[in-house]
């Protein structure tokens, strides 16, 4: 690395090393120089990487000036996207993934610039600059530079698709102009008037007259409703990929067929949804049968997505509900002339005089409603013909504070597809990005408590408002049922990111107010794609953290695994225990004599035959650090910064075990957080996708709660490990333990999570094998029957952070097929 300046004539000078006083300390990637003498303005500082820099991060800059009497920062960056974005690169190419700055020189002559701004440099003052860096291993920098290439194409060949796609949006938006102009002349025809008239005469003086004749009408008219809504007019159908879109349904797995499976699924759905007698007969044995206040803010929606949408609730088969319907100051007269002739005994019709926009005039709606619940529609989506029944089921089952469902997609010809299935409440993942949205439903009194929605973030109102409701609310309940149907359109922030720009900084905004009201102190970063975001929690001081390895010979896996955590590790309070396990072989008694000299360095013996639960215990035993790290000896560290990452979670209250995300040697997914009863005990979700691939919801980009993740990339304090007992060397010597170890600490009312921040990859068994002799087979056979009957309860429940609608038969989050489904209706 060589460090020079540039003048404000655009000149570069390249500091003689001789001349000043340099340092390079390249085992912590440190480089610090001084710049003195001058008689020039410096305009820019300038970092030359060189040859030796094939890849690196840079982790901070910092030029300070030091004078006779001061010493004061001019600049400062560090490793984020806004950092980051003050500098200016010739020759080198610069990515963004996983909230990461990568920097890859394409020649020698590659350079940084960090302009200064406007300081005056005045005689007698030192500039000191000091860069931390990381330099990627050059083992496997080749494979990272040919992804990241590859990775460049890919997105500047999907940028042109997108620009395509949006030209014949454009083209889309010019003909639904004109056709809206051609509707609007039909309107002010004298034929559409005088049918309109004859309609207001006949509803309003004739039908006024018969109050039975009316009430059957209206009886008449819900049920044409009805039977749309439950007919094969609303369908599941491919749709073209959009950005976000697409990843809420999680498209980015690439599985074939999957909206010919939802389609498969919503006709069973269709084909054994109880008839109205049936539902009746369930709603007169409720003992708690709430008033539901539907609140719906109203600004110049198309008139056929507003009747669609007071259709749908119409239409609702528990009719205790009120529709409070708030026109925020509409000007489009198709949708005035709609709201003026709309009539119905259950519609609360209010009319703002301003356009107060969408948190004003919700809130107003909730403030004029008389229910029990509130429900928030918007005012061009759906909702299912019995989502105000499923709701009053699961308020007479657990009385919750806050309900909330599934949802898919549904576009302008009615047809369905991309269901979003979610986890139950996942409070991580919920700071990560807005995965509850629709339907929401709320009791009145804790709307009231939380104060409603704030309009400083209109646009993520919904989201702040969810996350207030979540810091008091005493239960959250998730219907897994798909009861909204959320509408695609050009206007449409779920399709169109370009829809509402400032959303993106004022979700930022919210969630920095989030941690701040909760004591937490983070960083709100950018995550891989707009609306989903990395809220990288700070812990404070420098816990001690202990690092076990078990490990029998196989001295290559453990050199490796050793040297890439004493080499790779950015935290400095750690230490490394491994834990012999009856090893023979002379080179690993060689090999463990070398690093004797390490102070980092200890090794203990087991000397009985395997059991791995035994063995973590002894090791953690002997550890001295507030957090244990549990590391197989086939693990090869990727992210420098992983015990930063692992312990920026576990450092929290209330958070259990951490597990990051692991990657099988040809760059496919390992693990990334496990799912509790796939093939009748666990499976590791994502497996075999792409290392780069979003996952389902974008799982695999963000930090999320899970059950279990496995032991071979585990972090947890060790007062909690010990408090439930650490793992089971009885019931589960080899198998099971890892997951059986997770659950244990979700009983003592801990949060377990998966972070893809602490990245390394797993040989996976390299050093004990696969299950493939009869003997092992038997083995694991024993100890799943054994968790089986333990976590009877667990299974039966099903995994909260997966979901009842998606396959435990594989881990790809594939769609249940109808059979699978009779098991859990």
């Amino acid at each position: 690395m060589r460090i020079g300046w540039t003048d404000e004539h655009a000149h570069d000078h390249l500091i003689d090393a001789q001349a000043i006083d340099t340092t390079s300390i390249f085992d912590d990637h440190r480089v610090e120089s001084r710049i003195d003498s001058l008689d020039k303005q410096i305009d820019s500082v300038s970092l030359w990487p060189g040859p030796g820099y094939d890849a690196f991060q840079i982790l901070s800059l910092d030029v300070d000036i030091d004078s006779a009497d001061s010493s004061r920062s001019i600049r400062r960056i560090g490793n984020n996207g806004d950092d980051i974005g003050v500098l200016t690169f010739d020759g080198i190419r610069h990515f963004q993934i996983g909230g990461f700055s990568y920097f890859l020189p394409e020649d020698e002559q590659a350079c940084i610039r960090l302009r200064l701004g406007d300081h005056l440099h005045r005689k007698g003052e030192v500039y000191r600059v000091r860069v931390r860096m990381l330099v990627l291993d050059s083992s496997y920098v080749a494979s990272f530079r040919s992804h990241l290439l590859s990775e460049m194409r890919r997105l500047e060949e999907r940028n042109a698709e997108l620009e395509r796609e949006f030209a014949k949006s454009q083209q889309t938006i010019e003909r639904v102009t004109q056709l809206e102009r051609q509707l609007e002349v039909i309107r002010s025809s004298r034929v559409w008037r005088f049918a309109e008239g004859f309609r207001r005469l006949f509803y309003h003086r004739f039908l006024g007259r018969f109050p039975g004749l009316r009430s059957r009408a209206l009886d008449a008219s819900r049920r044409r409703v009805r039977q749309q809504f439950s007919g094969d007019k609303v369908n599941t159908a491919s749709s073209n990929e959009l950005a976000v879109l697409g990843v809420l349904a999680g498209n980015s797995l690439k599985l074939d067929s999957r909206d010919d499976a939802y389609q498969v699924l919503v006709d069973h759905w269709e084909a054994i949804r109880p008839n109205d007698e049936a539902i009746a007969k369930a709603i007169s044995e409720f003992a708690i049968k709430p008033l539901i206040s539907i609140v719906m803010p109203v600004f110049d929606t198309p008139v056929d997505w507003l009747r669609q949408a007071i259709d749908s609730v119409l239409a609702q088969r528990y009719d205790n509900f009120e529709l409070c319907l708030v026109d925020d100051c509409s000007t489009t007269p198709a949708t005035l002339e709609y709201l003026a002739n709309l009539e119905h005994p259950q519609i609360v019709k209010m009319k703002l005089d301003v356009n107060s926009h969408i948190s004003a005039a919700t809130n107003h709606g909730i403030q004029n409603a008389r229910g029990d619940y509130i429900a928030f529609l918007d005012h061009d989506d759906l909702i299912d013909v019995d989502a105000l029944y499923h709701v009053c089921v699961g308020v007479n089952q657990l009385d919750p504070d806050v309900i909330y469902t599934d949802e898919d997609y549904i576009d302008d010809s009615g047809h369905r597809f991309r269901p979003n299935f979610k986890p139950d409440f996942s409070p991580d993942l919920l700071l990560s990005h807005n995965y509850i949205t629709h339907l929401l439903v709320v009791k009145r009194i804790l709307i009231d408590e939380v104060g409603g929605f704030d309009p400083a973030y209109d646009g993520a109102q919904d989201y702040d408002f969810v996350i207030r409701l979540s810091e008091i609310a005493g239960s959250i309940l998730h219907i897994p049922k798909v009861l909204y149907h959320w509408r695609q359109s050009n206007h449409s922030s779920s399709t169109h990111v370009a829809a509402k720009p400032y959303v993106q900084e004022r979700t930022r905004a919210l969630l920095k107010s989030a941690t701040e009201r909760r004591g937490i102190e983070a960083d709100i970063l950018n995550a891989n794609l707009p609306h989903f975001f990395y809220t990288r929690r700070r812990f404070s001081g420098t816990p001690s953290v202990s690092i076990i390895v078990p490990f029998r010979d196989e001295p290559t896996l453990l050199e490796t695994c050793l040297n890439n955590v004493l080499k790779k590790s950015t935290y400095n309070e750690y230490e490394i225990i491994g834990v012999n396990n009856q090893s023979e072989s002379a080179l690993t008694f060689e090999l463990m004599e070398a690093y004797r000299a390490n102070p980092r360095v200890r090794f203990i013996d087991y000397d009985q035959p395997f059991n791995f639960s035994t063995i973590i215990n002894r090791g953690a035993a002997e550890a001295r650090g507030e957090y244990l790290v549990f590391l197989n000896n086939d693990i090869e560290i990727i992210t420098w910064q992983w015990i930063e990452e692992l312990l920026c979670q576990a450092a929290q209250q209330g958070i259990g075990v951490v597990g990051g995300k692991l990657f099988y040697p040809d760059n496919t997914v390992q693990h990334a957080g496990i799912v509790v009863g796939i093939d009748g005990y666990a499976g590791h979700t994502h497996k075999r996708i792409a290392c780069h691939a979003q996952g389902y919801g974008n799982r695999l980009q963000l930090v999320s709660n899970v059950s279990a993740v496995t032991g071979a990339f585990m972090m947890v304090g060790r007062e909690l490990f010990h408090s439930v007992g650490g793992f089971d060397e009885v019931e589960f010597p080899v198998a099971c333990n890892d997951v059986d170890f997770c659950l244990r600490v979700m009983d003592a009312g801990y949060w377990n999570v998966f972070t893809p921040y602490a990245q390394a990859y797993h040989l996976e068994s390299a050093s004990r094998g696969y299950e493939m002799t009869e003997e092992k087979r038997k083995r694991f056979q024993r100890e799943k029957e054994r968790f089986v009957e333990r976590h009877a309860s667990f299974l039966e429940l099903g995994d909260p952070f997966y979901n009842r609608n998606l396959s435990l038969d594989n881990e790809s989050f594939m769609i249940r097929t109808p059979i699978a489904m009779d098991e859990v209706e």
